[in-house]
C-alpha cells in the first residue's frame, strides 16, 4: 500500500512538471512574436521591469544580477 502511495505521489509530480513545461511553452509562443516587434526603448523598459540591478565586480570578475519577480498567470 505504501509503494502505491509513493508511485501516486511521483506520478503527480511528473504531471505537475509536465504542465509547468507546457505552460512555459505556451508563454514562449505567445511572447516570441511580440518581443520581436518591440522598439529598442520598449526592450529597455521590459528589461528594467525584469531586472532590479546588474553589477560587476572587477576584483572577482563577477557579474551579479538581481531579478524582480513578476507573477505570471497563463489562462488556458
Amino acid at each position: 500500500m505504501r509503494q502505491l502511495k509513493e508511485i501516486d505521489i511521483k506520478l503527480t509530480q511528473i504531471k505537475n512538471k509536465t504542465q509547468l513545461i507546457e505552460n512555459f511553452k505556451q508563454f514562449y509562443n505567445l511572447t516570441e512574436t511580440q518581443l520581436k516587434l518591440l522598439s529598442p526603448q520598449q526592450k529597455r523598459e521590459l528589461i528594467s521591469l525584469l531586472l532590479r540591478e546588474v553589477s560587476y565586480s572587477p576584483r572577482k570578475n563577477e557579474i551579479k544580477i538581481e531579478k524582480n519577480y513578476i507573477p505570471i498567470q497563463i489562462n488556458q
